[in-house]
């Protein structure tokens, strides 16, 4: 407010410089010539101190006092951008008032403890400046934990994955699995915010031997599949043999131990035979070596002897559980001695 003076025995004064905008009430009603006033801005509320002092000035006469200024304003102070994070989505603001929560949002694929992600514009104790309760966000990448161990598997040699990644597990030895159930990959879900190993933990069954597979001449195989280490028999059919160190077939696992195969193919067995008859008691030699199945042979007397019996002693190659055998077993026919007879 300007004063007038037209008496000059009168002291020129200023009126009240008037409250400012965003200030506090001003505490003098009129100011002298040359007096400064300095307006104080309310909590939360600042300006340029050059504009927050008025002075009491007379004019070139010196007859009319007013303030150099107008009534200071002050503005609302307020946070600036909050500032980009690390590996966050662009920020969304240029400013915030105090009070004004701000929560950052992590990339596609990072993560961070939300109590991380949000920041507060706060004022000091004072209420002149404003700034955010924390520093720019920063999120880090997704990451797998160990896929963890398989079923029947080597222990997993990773503690984390990251996405995209792929574990490829490997059976113990003595087990096996499809090669395409034994690899897991590190994958993101829809948000890119959680990552987990897709499909679970691998499993590996036991290498076995399938059926050793029917021989030929053999009975009917008993087992459909073996264990390594395990021994199956073969059995000839009825009338049929073979070595018994090629009855006998064992499971084995190859060296790197995930294929078990059996030791021999299926066993074989040939007809059996019957070797030469026994020689009865004064009979004739036979000029075979060998008879099979169902050879029929007579025995014949020496010179001066005759069966002991009105029939001829007739033996026949049959079929036994060990292959083939003479009828009479051990003991030939019996000649007796007869003078001047022959057959």
């Amino acid at each position: 407010m300007d004063a007038y003076n037209t008496d000059p025995d009168l002291k020129v004064t200023c009126g009240s410089p008037g409250d400012g905008t965003n200030t506090k009430s001003v505490s003098i009603t009129e100011g002298q010539a040359g007096e400064a006033y300095t307006y104080t801005c309310n909590h939360g509320f600042t300006s340029d101190p050059n504009d927050l002092t008025v002075v009491c000035e007379l004019n070139d006469e010196g007859t009319i006092a007013s303030w150099s200024l107008t009534p200071s304003s002050c503005s609302e102070v307020k946070c600036g951008s909050p500032g980009d994070g690390t590996n966050t989505e662009s920020v969304s603001i240029t400013e915030g008032q105090p009070g004004e929560a701000y929560t950052y949002t992590c990339s596609h694929g990072f993560t961070s403890d939300p109590n991380d992600l949000t920041v507060v514009c706060e004022l000091n104790d004072e209420g002149t400046i404003a700034s955010w309760s924390l520093t720019p966000s920063s999120c880090s990448e997704v990451t797998c934990g160990s896929p963890g161990d398989g079923t029947n598997t080597e222990s997993v040699s990773i503690t984390e994955g990251q996405p995209g990644e792929a574990y490829n597990y490997t059976c113990n030895h003595g087990f096996t699995s499809d090669p395409n159930n034994l690899t897991v990959v590190c994958q993101l879900n829809d948000e890119g915010t959680i990552a987990s190993w897709s499909p679970t933990p691998s499993s590996c069954s036991e290498a076995k031997c399938g059926s050793p597979g029917n021989g030929t001449n053999t009975e009917s195989i008993s087992i459909t599949e073996g264990s390594p280490g395990e021994a199956y028999n073969y059995t000839c059919s009825h009338g049929f043999t073979s070595d018994p160190n090629n009855l006998t077939v064992v499971c084995e696992l190859n060296d790197e131990g995930t294929i078990a195969s059996w030791s021999l193919t299926p066993s074989s067995c040939s007809e059996g035979k019957c070797g030469k008859p026994k020689n009865g008691t004064k009979t004739r030699p036979f000029d075979i070596t060998e008879a099979s199945i169902g050879d029929k042979y007579y025995y014949l007397c020496i010179t001066n002897y005759k069966y002991n019996g009105s029939a001829k002693f007739e033996v026949e190659c049959i079929a036994t559980s060990a292959g083939a055998d003479w009828s009479h077993g051990e003991i030939g026919p019996v000649c007796i001695y007869s003078p001047n007879y022959e057959e």
